[in-house]
């Protein structure tokens, strides 16, 4: 229960909301930069390997899945 009047009441309110939000979104969402710059590198060595006529069956499948 937040104290105060109804202004300082409501304040206080959207204070402890932000951060259950925040903890929520880093707890469903996680690091989606991170994750993001690791699967363009994933892909971007997959497109090297398959230049290159070295990408196994199992990779091209993995770099349709990033993709899509």
């Amino acid at each position: 229960m937040v104290k105060g009047n109804q202004v300082l009441g409501l304040r206080n309110k959207f204070k402890m909301l932000k951060g259950d939000l925040s903890k929520w979104n880093k707890e469903v969402f996680g690091y989606t930069e991170t994750i993001r710059k690791e699967l363009l590198n994933k892909i971007q060595v997959l497109d090297q390997k398959d230049d290159n006529n070295f990408l196994a069956d199992f990779e091209n499948e993995d770099r349709l899945e990033i993709l899509s």
